[in-house]
């Protein structure tokens, strides 16, 4: 009976560990197009892969990044993804007879833009007539396309440019005016290249269509309703979380989805803006009404598009996945039929006589619903010529803390910031006096005493007869704007103050990360005599490439392959932490080096210079394993180190040796004399130490022969670096008499055989060389 309960336990942890392992298994798989690349503009559909939400409703959901040169919307028709993201333009494409279909919104508000740059001048939609305009057509297009209608502007009215992604044609100046993300870009065009931009909102002229929305297939509703169920709300949730633990969500990004290298600041600052276009506190997450697909439609007519059929794709488009089709309904129709077709012809009399009242209160609501669109989203306020408010709307009352109520019949001034100046406002007055726009950046204060920032465009009213009555402003809240750029400022006074302290010191200081050089002083450029750091980096990845490989002292040679020096270095005693290099004009120095936390990854690391204690111990060091003449290493460094560097080599790469050969030498000493031919090999020994990278050895063999030994992957990669080598002596000019050559014999070392093997097969390739002509790689294969 035991045995029999042993073996039923052992069948029952079996079939349980068989659905742990299988759950996996069993999880539906599908995927989600994006519109774009990973950035926080999807954070949701990223957190609720990250944090199980789609797995807890047994999907196992794939993200795809857009590809440019693809239609991501036709990419979900065709069946490539189940689920995509895209904006109002969705609309145009059900209507064109595409199966899609919306199951949720994301983006109350479209995050698409138009910018220019400060200096331009452009400022609204009516600046743009001749001008250089890039948007992508087709895709993310409807927005912009109805800002540029709004101002009465044909295609023929401007030149339409290709949409360049990485937006350098917009700063190389080759178009005036750019499509953008309002969360993406103007951020990053300050950042990277100190662009400042005027930003041309549409919702500041009452286009304010859905941003990012969640859509599908018929194909996929019909087959898989539960699962297009499942989908939305494992998203919304995934939103949901986003939006309650923002920094969560951007180290998600950061350490999963990061193809793009962005920073922490730049997804806290698209995390912002994405807050206010999703506008949670007014509207539910995901809530979509077709009414504002009515007034895109409206818009659309006219661009090939029949009424009836934007109509039908306004009606259509929409899915809700909670809601259930009557099916009695559905039969009731058509069993009711023919007694609905007389009373219909009765109410068609009906019908004719209210038809003109109707279409006057279809076009009432329409008007209402637009002012109502107006009213909510854009900074409004109308004045009369003494600045005195008239009107004010609801966005501008929420902003600045006043109800319509308090503002009404109030001087403009109650909202000028304590630290204006009336000098301030006159080039406004004299712009708006003599009947011209005026656009430009205020700072204001609101009615609890706090600062905002406002990018504001003011234009003179008139009335019928053309006189002027007053002025309307519309504004673009800037405040974060504003406070990422005293951010910079404040980081950029900081960085200043901190290169002063770097360059007073006398010791090198240098900040690093162990593997890339990322800050130096001046006292490090004036020891190895450069003028930039560019100069050394251009060789050099960190200061620790240039610690000269000495007995006694650390260098890369005592770090193992793929750790960190500083790490290794840390925690060593006093006299164990010294290190040996040379200055510019090859003269060695000891110094002491100390370390201190800078950042997370980043370290202070302060060098000082003990030569007058231990230079004697450098100079006896470089005289047992550098040649005296040219200070090439020697062949006793190459007795001694062969070993270690074979070790150190490993198992993945080889160990190449070419034996070096100055051509014609003989007839160069015998020309010009041995003062000259010594110079020549202390200037190609050094033109060959600054061709190789610091891991590589040149040692002087004898004579004019020298051999060098490269770490490579292959024979090929060790036949490019001789090459490189090669031409770099062929192209360079010598002291008194111009040109010299050398001849290269290359083979691989084997672990298991003697220098002296290696060498003679590298002397037969050496030969080869010379018997072809001289100034060439001659190779000899194992």
């Amino acid at each position: 009976m035991f045995a029999l309960r042993k073996i039923i336990f052992y069948l029952y942890f079996i079939a349980l560990l068989a659905t742990v392992l299988n759950a996996k298994s069993d999880l539906e798989k599908v995927s989600i197009q994006l519109k774009w690349f990973y950035q926080y503009q999807f954070a949701g559909v990223m957190v609720a892969k990250e944090k199980g939400f789609y797995e807890d409703v047994g999907l196992d959901v794939s993200i795809k990044e857009r590809d440019p040169k693809k239609n991501n919307i036709t990419q979900v028709v065709n069946g490539d993804s189940e689920y995509g993201v895209a904006d109002s333009v969705i609309l145009r494409y059900r209507a064109e007879g595409h199966p899609v279909k919306v199951i949720a919104t994301i983006f109350q508000h479209n995050a698409m833009v138009l910018m220019s740059k400060k200096e331009s001048g452009i400022v609204s939609p009516y600046e743009m007539k001749g001008k250089n305009i890039s948007f992508q057509e087709g895709l993310d297009d409807s927005i912009i396309s109805s800002l540029l209608a709004f101002a009465h502007l044909d295609q023929d009215d401007y030149v339409k440019k290709p949409m360049d992604f990485t937006h350098m044609n917009f700063v190389r100046g080759e178009i005036d005016i750019s499509e953008a993300y309002i969360s993406i870009e103007p951020y990053w065009l300050k950042k990277r290249h100190n662009i400042d931009v005027n930003i041309i909102d549409p919702k500041n002229y009452g286009i304010d269509f859905y941003g990012d929305l969640i859509f599908t297939t018929q194909k996929e509703i019909q087959e898989h309703p539960q699962r297009v169920k499942n989908f939305k709300e494992a998203t919304l949730k995934g939103w949901e979380y986003a939006l309650q633990n923002p920094d969560e969500t951007i180290k998600i990004i950061l350490e999963k989805y990061n193809t793009r290298a962005l920073t922490y600041e730049q997804l806290l600052y698209e995390a912002r803006i994405t807050e206010n276009l999703i506008a949670t506190k007014f509207i539910p997450l995901g809530d979509v009404k077709k009414e504002r697909f009515q007034i895109l439609a409206d818009l659309y007519q006219g661009r090939g598009l029949s009424k009836e059929k934007l109509d039908e794709a306004v009606t259509t488009l929409i899915y809700d996945p909670n809601k259930r089709e009557n099916i009695f309904e559905k039969y009731v129709y058509w069993i009711l039929s023919g007694g609905l077709f007389l009373f219909l012809l009765v109410l068609l009399l009906i019908f004719n006589n209210r038809r003109l009242n109707f279409l006057v209160r279809e076009k009432t609501k329409k008007v209402a619903l637009y002012a109502d669109i107006i009213d909510k989203n854009v900074l409004s306020s109308v004045t009369d010529l003494d600045g005195r408010i008239l009107e004010a709307s609801e966005a501008f009352c929420i902003l600045t803390g006043y109800t319509r109520e308090e503002f009404l019949g109030k001087n403009h001034n109650i909202l000028k910031h304590t630290d204006a100046k009336k000098s301030d406002y006159k080039p406004m007055w004299d712009s708006i006096t003599d009947n011209k726009i005026w656009s430009g950046e205020v700072k204001n204060i609101k009615k609890d005493g706090s600062v905002y920032w406002v990018n504001a465009t003011i234009f003179p009213l008139f009335d019928d007869e053309n006189v002027k009555i007053g002025y309307m402003a519309i504004r673009q809240d800037i405040t974060d704007k504003k406070a990422i750029e005293a951010q910079q400022l404040e980081i950029l006074k900081s960085q200043e103050k901190l290169e002063k302290l770097f360059n007073h010191q006398r010791n090198i200081i240098v900040i690093s990360d162990g593997k890339k050089l990322k800050m130096t002083n001046k006292a490090m450029l004036h020891f190895f005599g450069i003028e930039k750091v560019e100069e050394f980096t251009q060789f050099y990845s960190d200061i620790s490439d240039k610690f000269m490989g000495i007995n006694n002292y650390f260098s890369l040679d005592k770090v193992p392959q793929g750790a960190n020096w500083i790490k290794i270095l840390e925690p060593l005693m006093g006299d164990e932490r010294i290190v040996a290099m040379h200055d510019s004009e090859n003269i060695p120095h000891a110094f002491s080096v100390s370390i201190s936390p800078f950042d997370e990854k980043d370290f202070i690391v302060s060098l000082t210079d003990i030569s007058s204690t231990m230079i004697e111990k450098i100079h006896l060091s470089n005289k047992v394993t550098h040649d005296k003449l040219t200070g090439a290493l020697n062949r006793e460094f190459l007795d001694n180190n062969l070993p270690h560097i074979v070790n150190k080599i490993g198992e993945s790469n080889h160990l190449g040796l070419a034996i070096v050969d100055i051509d014609f030498f003989k007839k160069v000493n015998d020309t010009y004399g041995h003062i000259v031919g010594d110079m020549i090999l202390k200037e190609i020994t050094k033109l060959v130490v600054s061709s190789i990278r610091n891991e590589d050895f040149f040692i002087r063999w004898g004579g004019e022969e020298f051999i060098l030994l490269i770490e490579c992957e292959s024979i090929q990669t060790l036949t490019r670096a001789l090459e490189h080598v090669r031409q770099r002596i062929e192209h360079s000019p010598f002291s008194d008499i111009g040109t010299i050559t050398c001849s290269f014999g290359a083979t691989l070392h084997l672990a298991e055989e003697s220098i002296d093997t290696t060498i003679h097969r590298a002397d037969i390739a050496l030969y080869r060389a010379k018997q072809n002509g001289r100034n060439q790689v001659q190779v000899e294969f194992i």
